[in-house]
């Protein structure tokens, strides 16, 4: 039975826990739910403008100082952008 005990002991645990914060959370009204909204919305603006310009500084970096600024880079062989379809033009 001890070892039984062991096993259902934290299980128990858990759930009296787990009921706790149930009983505890509440749904947000509508002025608390806009701040998190715009917050998040703010953070991914963010993040959007840390990702452009960490890519903006990459290309930066590895592009010659000779050279002009190529974003889209030429294939060797063809001459063409890889991805373009010349088809379409």
């Amino acid at each position: 039975m001890d070892a039984l005990d062991t096993v259902v002991d934290p299980l128990r645990d858990f759930a009296k826990d787990s009921v706790r914060l149930v009983k505890r959370c509440h749904k947000p009204d509508r002025k608390e739910f806009s701040k998190v909204a715009i917050r998040t919305a703010i953070g991914f603006v963010v993040m959007g403008f840390v990702g452009f310009f960490v890519k903006l500084i990459f290309i930066l970096s590895t592009t010659s100082s000779s050279a002009p600024l190529r974003l889209f880079r030429v294939h060797p062989l063809r001459n063409t952008i890889p991805w373009s379809n010349s088809d379409v033009l």
